[in-house]
């Protein structure tokens, strides 16, 4: 009777402790730490530049990223939905090469784990051509991030 009982309770903390692992939320802080072009004037070293938000899906490694620039009143734009996550040792990381004629976009995310949360490393190039509406933009530049964890209702309500 005991061991049935004890099995039934390690099987129920698996389970539990299983759906707690599916998904993951992070706010990062986006700091830029290198510049390495920039024609837009809108960016210099040591600036927030806005806020990443992150869902890990840890069961199938499939990462959603959301972003929102400092003093933008807009919704954060998703950058990219369920890409799949190379996972190691040290965290997990995700390369994105969106290029076509008109506009060459290039991103690096690695997340490296620190306790209970992570930190992030970004790489970001983008050039758009010239257009009626706009000049021509060119950025390349690295930031970095301290993440914090976030419920799934606080990563909802931030993304609204």
């Amino acid at each position: 009777m005991i061991k049935k009982f004890l099995a039934i309770l390690v099987l129920g903390l698996l389970i539990d402790s299983n759906a707690y692992a599916e998904a993951f939320f992070l706010k990062c802080p986006e700091k830029i730490t290198k510049i390495r072009e920039d024609n837009t004037g809108f960016m210099k070293e040591g600036q927030i530049l806005g806020i990443i938000y992150v869902k890990l899906d840890e069961s199938k490694s499939k990462v959603t990223v959301h972003h929102i620039y400092e003093l933008s009143e807009d919704k954060p734009y998703e950058i990219f939905k369920n890409k799949k996550a190379k996972k190691d040792a040290l965290g997990f990381s995700i390369t994105i090469d969106d290029s076509g004629s008109k506009i060459k976009a290039k991103e690096s995310f690695i997340f490296v784990k620190v306790k209970n949360t992570y930190a992030l490393t970004r790489s970001s190039y983008w050039w758009s051509s010239k257009t009626k509406e706009y000049d021509e933009m060119h950025s390349d530049y690295d930031s970095t991030s301290k993440c914090t964890v976030l419920n799934k209702k606080e990563y909802k309500k931030l993304l609204k």
